[in-house]
């Protein structure tokens, strides 16, 4: 863990608070190269009916417009939750160095549950497309996601848990 993951994580949560403010689930992400935030985004699937609008992955796009693919190699995701499967893909094709998040899941993480983002296969399969694997740094402020979550809904907190979606 570096000395700004603590730092951008709990941004992260500041824009899932937006998300949650809305019909979306509170994830919130960013982009950060340097130590500069180069996009920022939270999760809009519901508000915009559009399955793809996860937090990572319209942060993803955000920063691939602004910066080329081997400038993305430099960057660092940050995830108040574990990047699900899809995002995960985005990714690794996209070659980011760093991931990190604060809550994991064990239903659709792309590193609890499908390995997707310490994949070695496809790297070597698709080396021109999937360089390497990001380095994972689970747990940031792990507390503080979980209370945001049980601030933003309580109830459906409890529900996600049970069926352990969360850990």
């Amino acid at each position: 863990m570096n000395t700004n993951d603590s730092k951008f994580i709990l941004k992260c949560i500041e824009l899932a608070e937006k998300a949650g403010k809305g019909i979306d689930f509170p994830f919130g992400s960013l982009i950060v190269l340097d130590d500069q935030v180069i996009a920022e985004r939270y999760n809009e699937s519901f508000a915009k009916n559009e399955v793809y609008a996860h937090a990572e992955l319209l942060a993803l796009v955000d920063a691939q417009k602004k910066l080329t693919k081997d400038d993305l190699s430099r960057c660092t995701l940050y995830s108040s939750v574990e990047p699900c499967a899809m995002c995960s893909f985005a990714i690794q094709e996209l070659n980011i160095k760093r991931v990190v998040f604060g809550l994991r899941s064990s239903i659709m993480g792309g590193y609890t549950k499908w390995g997707i983002l310490q994949d070695e296969e496809i790297n070597k399969t698709f080396p021109n497309t999937f360089g390497r694997n990001p380095e994972i740094v689970p747990d940031v402020l792990k507390d503080k996601v979980i209370e945001g979550w049980k601030k933003w809904n309580a109830e459906k907190w409890e529900r996600l848990i049970s069926k352990g979606v969360f850990k």
